[in-house]
């Protein structure tokens, strides 16, 4: 199963590169916008040391001489690059008099010196890959303003251990927080619809995920290797669990799921060591390969007579666990089909 995750993780990143050169050209993500071009300075200076944290509010604005930007037609600014090596950045709300709307894909990619960083309430947009592999970032201020955060923002920023994400956002992007691996907790604002592949995947520290009744979709991989995810409940709203969602919780030990959910995808719960027991709700009608292969402490799984279709391997190396569900039941010819022992309730 690790060779085929690491196939799919490798077809996820192609996908999502895909995603963002899409973007570009859509966009303009690197220069490519319509419009006047702006001024640019590829002379950034260095602050030298960053001040306490609780200091991050009285970061003074930075120059627009340190990004490289586009003037829309409409009057607006679209950031490109930002050229400087401040370890604290504070985006100019006005460039050249005009406000700044959007942080454009790759704006501060790479930006090693980056640890805090103000968005201004003019901005409604950041692009694909706008912050990734800044792995020192550890504070950003996100404006409620901003409606949509692009794939891979804030992909391998290694130190971000918080983030308030804006209570108009609607979606959680691909691989939005991709190997943030000191990102301990996070709430998803309500409004939110769906959360996209991969956008927690290897959040290694992610211990609390706050999912709201908004969201109906749950991504491919979305909470995939979380080894210190300890619970989650599946809202009244979502109807499916997608393909490895929960892959490799390792401290994954209480799962909810709502009445809601149809369909539990394939390996969703697959290597979730710490998993003693589950109660599948009467809504599922369909349980995917593998599900919950690898499972070493799984006991007991109640599996309801909605359940019409089981896929291969579900209980593979679960050498303790027992089918508990309705006599004459899909449920019950799995378990003899597959020397499991199962309990009538």
């Amino acid at each position: 199963m690790l060779k085929f995750k690491m196939k799919k993780a490798i077809l996820a990143a192609v996908t999502a590169a895909v995603l963002c050169m899409t973007s570009v050209a859509v966009t303009g993500c690197q220069g490519g916008d319509s419009g006047n071009s702006g001024n640019s300075n590829n002379n950034g200076s260095d602050n030298g040391g960053a001040p306490a944290s609780s200091q991050v509010a009285d970061i003074p604005e930075t120059s627009a001489d340190q990004f490289s930007y586009n003037i829309m037609e409409n009057g607006e600014v679209h950031t490109v690059m930002y050229n400087g090596n401040d370890s604290q950045v504070r985006i100019p709300e006005k460039i050249e008099g005009k406000p700044v709307t959007e942080i454009g894909g790759y704006t501060f990619i790479g930006k090693e010196n980056l640890t805090d960083l103000i968005i201004p309430d003019s901005v409604t947009k950041i692009g694909c890959d706008a912050f990734r592999q800044c792995e020192k970032l550890t504070n950003i201020t996100i404006p409620d303003a901003v409606t949509n955060i692009d794939t891979n923002a804030f992909y391998d920023c290694l130190s971000l251990a918080s983030v308030t994400l804006p209570s108009k956002l609607t979606e959680i992007s691909e691989c939005l927080f991709l190997c943030c691996e000191s990102l301990k907790s996070i709430t998803i604002p309500e409004g939110v619809t769906s959360i996209g592949n991969r956008a927690f995947d290897s959040c290694e520290s992610l211990e609390s995920a706050t999912i709201p009744n908004s969201v109906t979709s749950i991504g491919e991989d979305a909470f995939s290797n979380c080894p210190a995810l300890k619970e989650v409940t599946i809202p009244d709203s979502v109807t499916e669990i997608g393909e490895g969602t929960f892959w490799r919780c390792t401290s994954l030990k209480n799962v909810t799921i709502s009445n809601s959910v149809t369909e539990i995808g394939d390996y969703a719960f697959e290597e979730c060591t710490s998993l003693e027991s589950l109660t599948i709700p009467d809504s599922v009608k369909s349980i995917g390969e593998k599900v919950f292969s690898e499972c070493t402490s799984l006991k007991s799984v109640t599996i309801p007579a909605s359940v019409t279709s089981i896929g291969e391997g579900l209980f593979e190396k679960c050498n303790d666990v027992e089918i508990h569900g309705k006599a004459g039941s899909a449920a019950e010819t799995y378990a003899k089909d597959n020397n499991i022992k199962f309990v009538a309730e």
